[in-house]
């Protein structure tokens, strides 16, 4: 488990991840909580990270 506090609400990144076909849940009203699978390639996780970082502005 993976979790992100970030500086302002985590619901409106929740949603955009889910938007773009990723599960992620909360962790508090701040922090995003991510459960990434034991076995993922590293083509899939590239994907997922920089799908984050679109969504949290960074990308």
């Amino acid at each position: 488990m993976v979790g992100i506090e970030l500086r302002g609400r985590a619901a409106p990144a929740l949603e955009a991840l889910r938007a773009k076909g990723y599960l992620a849940i909360s962790g508090g009203a701040a922090v995003i909580r991510l459960l990434p699978p034991l076995v993922i390639s590293e083509g899939e996780w590239v994907e997922a990270l920089d799908a984050l970082r679109e969504v949290l502005g960074r990308g």
